[in-house]
């Protein structure tokens, strides 16, 4: 009775509202499509609050409240991520303002990159040196290039003085650029940790590099040497190199490109042209079909379909510490099944490729395809239908230490991976894919996890930290995942941790702007955290398919947090639908805030909770109540809130449910499932917006 009193003053506070003029009908309904208008009315979110406890209050977790976590260790926790548990509302401010700045400036991949290392402010006290070496501009001639026949030099002479120009400007970039990488690490830390001579770091494999700062991810027990490497980088340094490069490439490419609308590449009479440069080996490809699996620092491609196999766009050494590949067009492959950060991997540098048109295919094994172990991965695809696949981990805009990024423009692409790749941000690292626009499917594959007796990902804007409070106790904060999609009908498919998720000191971001997409799970997903992590997935506008196509998941997504964390889900418009287990839907648990809400649409809700499930594991704002720890515990706040504001929406029992539990959600209606002093679960389908001015 109490419930539906409350619901009936709600409605009425709506319509007095709107007769006075005060909250206006059409200024909201004529906005749908804008993200930056994506936020729950004031009004509204202030009724929410007073049916949790927290009417007049910020719904999060006070710096106090979050420090009784530390005890758990979160080393080179990001400020970025820290300051997001105030308030459950920045999570989707965050949101917004990140997809936002990646659609609104994909045409100028500088401001990105450095959008992802400004995220990189470290909150506690990591001590990174910072240089202040004056930086010195290169002045390069082609007199200085060593061609390695004298044929290649007759070919070099006889090119347009266009594509000269664009090639020396690309030479000088990286000369710059290189010249900036050289402060962002310590060269004496390192030769004195590799048992090697300063003069002999060049020297060095790079995949004794690799393994050396990889290992507090790769093996049971890594030196303290490996953890210390990540307090030497200087992310200031890392930043300018990064935005000198990308902003010099990216302008070289705007004139040759206007250049090309005008005069086109002529036939070339060459296969390829090889010389050396101060900024390593380069070769110049004609615009034939060709296979390269030569090592190079730089590979410029005038045209044809071409296959890189092997090691490409990775930094050679430490001097010459950018490897790029510019491809100007044609369906081309790059292939690294088998390698470890040898395929456009920014390992101790930048590693970065530029393809500008074609129906390309893109394949890595461990650590390539914009992955960055302190440094920077950039893999730039313009237009064209492309595959990208990497058949091992950290890959796909991924990044340990560094930004990782991967931007795709254009196109009806593919993308798989196993897991930690598409958006995976690590300790120190911000890993972040855009695709503009295209019809896209996305899938991660996972791998066994013997306590979920699933597999798990960490995909598609997934941040991930490391977790030892169980065995060296050397547990490290996580970094920020983000995948940004712009337009188009996609397809997301993935296990556990995929979708918008953070695990430990960590933050997921995914945005969907437009599109009829379908959506697939396990659990800890769409908007899921556990573990001290920020979840936020939202999807803006189109009919779509949660979870209603597979027929099995497990629980805990689309709007839940767990121990420490916040996790929240929107969908903005559209006619939705859905299906749950346990504890989705804005599910709260051991001291979490979780929140899901689906603006506009008549949806329709399915649900089949587990035989095991009980009164504490429900969905549709929930919250699971535990027995005093006698601790701070006990006095930190769990809370799960389900909100549709509009609609005609059904609630079914799923046909797989055999022991067809009753549900107190319905259509224009509010319950509580936790009203107790520290644990609160509420939820409210109301008619918040009105539909007369939909269109």
């Amino acid at each position: 009775m109490k419930l539906k009193k409350r619901t009936s003053a709600i409605i009425f506070l709506v319509l007095i509202l709107i007769l006075f003029g005060k909250y206006d009908i059409s200024s909201q309904t004529n906005s749908f499509n804008d993200r930056n208008n994506l936020k729950v009315p004031d009004e509204l979110w202030n009724y929410l609050l007073s049916n949790v406890g927290h009417e007049d209050k910020i719904l999060g977790y006070t710096y106090d409240e979050m420090n009784f976590f530390k005890f758990y260790g979160n080393e080179f926790r990001l400020k970025f991520v820290w300051d997001l548990f105030r308030d459950v509302r920045k999570l989707n401010s965050a949101g917004a303002e990140i997809g936002d700045f990646f659609l609104e400036n994909y045409e100028n991949p500088w401001s990105i990159t450095d959008y992802c290392y400004k995220m990189l402010e470290v909150e506690n006290e990591t001590e990174t040196r910072i240089n202040t070496e004056n930086f010195q501009a290169r002045e390069i001639s082609e007199d200085d290039f060593e061609f390695e026949t004298p044929m290649d030099k007759e070919n070099w002479n006889n090119m347009p003085m266009q594509i000269k120009t664009f090639i020396m400007d690309v030479i000088k970039t990286t000369l710059d650029s290189s010249d900036i990488v050289q402060n962002a690490f310590d060269k004496t830390f390192l030769a004195q940790k590799l048992g090697v001579d300063e003069s002999a770091l060049d020297n060095i494999d790079r995949l004794e590099l690799y393994e050396f700062i990889s290992e507090p991810w790769k093996i049971s027990n890594p030196s303290a040497s490996s953890f210390d490497s990540m307090y030497e980088i200087d992310f200031d340094a890392l930043s300018d190199a990064s935005y000198t490069f990308t902003s010099g490439i990216s302008n070289a490419l705007t004139i040759l490109k206007d250049w090309i609308n005008v005069n086109k590449i002529p036939e070339s009479t060459f296969d390829m042209i090889r010389f050396i440069s101060d900024s390593g080996n380069v070769c110049i490809l004609g615009n034939s079909d060709q296979v390269l699996d030569e090592e190079y620092s730089i590979v410029i491609d005038l045209g044809g379909n071409d296959s890189y196999m092997g090691s490409h766009a990775v930094p050679r050494s430490f001097s010459n510490s950018i490897g790029l590949i510019i491809d100007l067009s044609g369906n081309d492959r790059y292939i690294s099944e088998t390698g470890i950060a040898e395929l456009c991997s920014g390992l101790f540098g930048i590693g970065a490729i530029f393809d500008l048109k074609g129906d390309d295919e893109y394949s890595c094994g461990e650590s390539g395809l914009a992955s960055a172990w302190q440094g920077t991965g950039l893999l730039f695809d313009y237009e064209g239908n492309d595959k990208y696949d990497s058949n091992a981990a950290w890959s796909l805009g991924s990044a340990h230490a560094g930004v990782g990024l991967l931007m795709d423009l254009d196109g009806n692409d593919d993308y798989s991976s196993t897991q930690q790749s598409l958006g995976f941000g690590s300790s120190l690292g911000i890993g972040a894919i855009l695709d503009v626009s295209g019809n896209d499917k996305y899938r991660a594959e996972g791998v066994w996890s013997e306590p979920f007796q699933n597999n798990t990902a960490f995909c598609m804007g997934a941040g991930f930290g490391r977790r030892a409070d169980f065995t060296d106790r050397r547990s490290l904060a996580g970094g920020v995942g983000i995948m940004v999609e712009g337009d188009g009908d996609d397809t997301y498919w993935g296990p556990v941790y995929v979708i918008g998720c953070g695990y430990w000191w960590a933050a997921g971001f995914f945005e969907d702007r437009g599109g009829n997409d379908k959506y697939r799970c396990l659990q800890y997903s769409i908007g899921s955290a556990p573990h001290m992590a920020i979840g936020c997935a939202v999807d803006l506008v189109g009919d779509d398919r949660y979870n209603v196509d597979e027929g099995y998941t497990v629980c805990q997504y689309q709007g839940c947090g767990r121990d420490g964390c916040l996790g929240i889900f929107i969908d903005g418009e559209g006619n939705d639908q859905y299906f749950f287990r346990s504890r989705c839907a804005g599910a709260g648990d051991l001291n979490s805030i979780a929140f899901f809400w689906d603006r506009f649409g008549d949806d329709v809700y399915m649900t089949a909770q587990q035989p095991w499930a009980g009164e504490n594991d429900k969905s549709f704002g929930g919250s699971f109540v535990y027995e005093p720890s006698g601790n701070k515990r006990d006095e930190i706040i769990t809370v799960g809130i389900f909100l549709d504001s509009d609609g005609h929406d059904v609630y079914n029992i799923d046909p797989f449910d055999d022991i067809k539990r009753e549900l107190k959600c319905a259509d224009n209606k509010q319950w509580h499932h936790n009203n107790k002093p520290v644990f609160w679960g509420y939820g409210l389908d109301i008619d918040w917006f009105s539909s007369k001015n939909k269109e």
